[in-house]
């Protein structure tokens, strides 16, 4: 009894006192949402204030981080084709995480339509300065008030880009304004 009690002394003196570990572990999978199916090369990172890690899933869609030090970690999940996700957990010391991602694929563009106006003044692929206002657009434009008995004319004249005819002036040479021009530059009517 004697060499018993012995022995089990000396091994609880070898052995040492129990220690805690001062770190979390997390794991995880990555999958595709809609197919259920694993998704490999999923880039995983957990960023904290006081650690970053990453990693890339593998085969299964698995990723695993071992020693993370305790913190709370915002885990994303990014891979060409499919929306990115993230989470919030919180490690601590001796215990795993579970964070499980389930990416959907992302919307593509398969075209895009620009719709214009057939008869704005502004085209694209116009290099010139000059514009022309008809008639018919002359009529049409008459509410925005041009001076005086002039309304139709300095209307069209306003109504080009970059043009600013200021209210209240009458009769022929009213003053124009041309964005990004001086005072002194000329518009000429024909």
């Amino acid at each position: 009894m004697r060499k018993a009690l012995f022995s089990a002394m000396l091994f609880a003196l070898l052995a040492g006192p129990a220690t805690a570990g001062t770190t979390g572990r997390l794991n995880g999978t990555a999958t595709d949402a809609k197919s259920g199916a694993a998704l490999s090369g999923v880039r995983i990172t957990a960023v904290s204030p006081s650690q970053s890690v990453a990693a890339a899933t593998g085969n299964a869609g698995r990723f695993s981080f071992i020693s993370l030090s305790p913190d709370t970690y915002t885990i994303s999940a990014q891979k060409t084709g499919y929306d990115s996700q993230s989470s919030i957990v919180v490690v601590q010391a001796d215990q795993a995480i579970t964070a499980n991602f389930a990416l959907q694929p992302s919307l593509k563009t398969i075209g895009t339509v620009i719709s214009r106006a057939s008869n704005a003044l502004v085209k694209p692929g116009t290099i010139s300065d000059v514009y022309t206002v008809s008639a018919a657009q002359q009529q049409r434009l008459a509410a925005m008030g041009g001076g005086g008995g002039l309304n139709i004319a300095y209307s069209a004249i306003r109504s080009v880009p970059g043009i600013y005819v200021p209210p209240n002036q009458t009769g022929f040479f009213q003053i124009l304004h041309i964005r990004g021009g001086d005072y002194d530059q000329t518009g000429y009517e024909l």
